[in-house]
């Protein structure tokens, strides 16, 4: 597709402003607008005047215009929303009405159940009547891998005579319909420098990494942004944060988090205390207005594919939630060379290839005729991982294409330092400031299920975790680790392990390669010894025994064993250990005053 630059300057607020968009945009165009907030959305349900479809994949989006005001009235009070409860009945008594210019603000998934049924059966030409907005298009890739209803306007799309697509960052899909009707790509760039500084944390402990830079801002709002209800959880717990922060996420994450025992959380927006939590339902085209401008953080975790952040889309979009602008940017993430990944150009090669051999296969099947053979030709086909890129009809599946390919781009992304940096330095919405953080406990090891793992490698996280946490500081003064309340939670949850780190210490653990028979061994030996030094039984033991006074053996160990039990050493040891003990620890002037008329050594029975 041919590609245009578009030059916009400082005094153009709304993409509406600039002249060749006064009217509406022009069909058949991928718009790329680079920056987030510039009003399309606003134009399209607002401004121009013709009947419109705006599909936007965001239930927050949809509901956020349904209900927003300007000087106490409703903003947006002739547009039709379609999302949830909704029905195609409400749909069209609303064509029937008496709006001028339709305008319907609707989800993927509504278009294709309700607005499209409702505009059929109404006395309007889908196609011809109406101009189709995908809003925030970059979805159709991002999402379809887990959310293929995302999809599902875009075999319509082609058939309307006036549409478009547009995004800040949008991506160029490979469907090779777009060729075939002319779209051409809009790449609208403002002409002065429009970057922001992101300060990028490459760490192997986010959670050490976020406490950091929380503890630098002791007077900061914050926005958190990560793709996982149980990361924000983990992180609300260990940080001991819960009366400060509330967690906006999908009513299914809502109901999960109940459960956890976190009630703070809704899928409807509405306060920001002082840590507030987003998960990707509200990574992009949401508005949201405070007085202060907050502190953006992106968080990534390596080693769950489901958090990785794509700079170019996810981070520039989050930046932009803040319509009033931010204070400072940071993403704190580590890097992992072990995400799996193939070259660009052998998946395209892979994936042709897959492709025509499962053509071959199904022309093979023309030719057999029996039962057997087509139950097993059924079977050859029903399994190749190829059919997740092939439609019904049997053509490629060109979304789940493009869906498969960035997500192996955003994994190479996050494999080297250098990788990370280099895709930043592409985006150019950013320049960005290199910290590095390490410490001896990771993240990797909080966030661990350990109920699940044998008990040495549960031992040993634990166990160095507990370390680090109660030896904060190196012998060079820099902090190793300091995570709030955490460890309570850890101790709490092994109770067995924080019993061994107590009494043996980590070293000693450490020495015993966490091995639960050698460490119980060594604990023995401790509590033994630990008898024999008791200072109150000594004393008791000495007022017991007048020296120079002889004593049969049948009444020291009568006494000797009252004096143990008395002190809670009744679990079979022998009091003859205590004899022998207080022998080997007696003064050499004490036993020189000792006198006793009986064969036997003092103390020894």
């Amino acid at each position: 597709m041919k590609e245009i630059e578009i030059k916009v300057s400082r005094a153009i607020k709304y993409i509406t402003d600039y002249e060749l968009f006064k009217m509406g945009f022009p069909t058949n165009k991928i718009y790329i607008k680079t920056l987030p907030g510039w009003g399309a959305t606003h134009g399209e349900i607002k401004i121009f005047r013709h009947h419109s479809i705006c599909v936007n994949p965001h239930v927050p989006v949809i509901e956020e215009k349904s209900k927003a005001k300007a000087d106490d009235m409703l903003k947006y009070p002739d547009i039709c929303v379609v999302y949830e409860k909704v029905t195609q009945s409400d749909v069209l008594r609303y064509l029937k009405g008496n709006v001028v210019w339709k305008k319907i603000l609707c989800t993927p998934e509504a278009y294709d159940k309700k607005v499209r049924p409702a505009i059929e059966e109404s006395e309007f030409d889908l196609f011809k009547d109406f101009y189709m907005l995908l809003d925030e298009c970059d979805k159709l890739i991002k999402d379809v891998g887990f959310r293929p209803m995302v999809e599902a306007p875009m075999d319509d799309f082609f058939m309307f005579e006036n549409k478009s697509m547009i995004s800040a960052t949008a991506l160029v899909p490979t469907d090779p319909r777009f060729e075939q009707h002319g779209f051409e790509i809009y790449r609208i760039v403002p002409d002065y420098d429009y970057s922001q500084p992101l300060d990028l944390v490459i760490t192997n402990n986010i959670i050490a990494s976020l406490e950091k830079v929380i503890n630098a801002h002791p007077n900061e709002k914050f926005f958190i942004f990560i793709n996982s209800a149980t990361h924000i959880h983990a992180i609300i717990e260990a940080l001991g944060i819960a009366e400060q922060s509330i967690v906006y996420c999908s009513g299914k994450s809502v109901r999960k988090l109940a459960k956890e025992g976190f009630d703070n959380a809704n899928d409807k927006l509405s306060n920001y205390p002082r840590f507030t939590f987003f998960t990707s339902r509200y990574f992009s085209a949401v508005d949201v207005f405070l007085e202060t401008k907050p502190i953006v953080i992106m968080i990534t975790d390596v080693y769950d594919e489901k958090t990785l952040l794509d700079p170019y889309t996810d981070n520039v979009q989050i930046v932009g939630r803040a319509r009033n602008g931010v204070s400072d940017i940071y993403h704190i993430t580590g890097t992992n060379p072990s995400l799996e990944t193939i070259d660009e150009n052998e998946v395209r090669q892979y994936l042709d290839e897959s492709y025509s051999a499962f053509q071959e296969v199904k022309q093979l099947g023309n030719n057999i005729k029996s039962s057997g053979g087509k139950d097993t030709l059924s079977q050859c086909l029903s399994a190749p991982k190829i059919l997740n890129i092939i439609k019904k009809d049997e053509s490629l599946h060109h979304g789940m294409i493009d869906n498969f390919m960035l997500d192996n781009k955003i994994k190479t992304t996050y494999k080297s330092q250098d990788t990370l940096i280099s895709t930043y330095d592409r985006i150019g919405n950013f320049k960005v400031r290199l910290r590095v953080d390490s410490y001896e406990a990771t993240h990797k090891q909080m966030l661990t299920d350990y109920k699940n793992e044998n008990f040495k490698i549960r031992c040993e996280n634990v166990a160095k975790m507990m370390d680090v946490w109660r030896r904060p500081f190196d012998s060079d003064g820099q902090i190793r680790f300091v995570l709030g309340d955490f460890i309570s939670t850890l101790e709490r949850d092994n109770p067995d392990i924080a019993d061994y780190f107590n009494k043996l210490t980590f070293e000693v653990m450490q020495k015993l390669s966490f091995d639960k028979r050698k460490m119980n061994r060594e604990l023995a030996k401790i509590v033994k010894k630990s008898k024999f030094q008791d200072g109150l039984v000594r004393r008791e033991v000495h007022a017991e025994f007048t020296l120079l006074i002889p004593v049969k053996d049948d009444i020291i160990k009568k006494k000797l064993t009252s004096i143990y039990v008395k002190n809670g050493y009744a679990d079979g040891a022998k009091a003859a250990d205590f004899g022998k003990f207080f022998e080997s620890k007696r003064s050499t002037k004490d036993k020189q005053h000792i006198t006793t008329p009986i064969s036997v050594k003092p103390f020894q029975l």
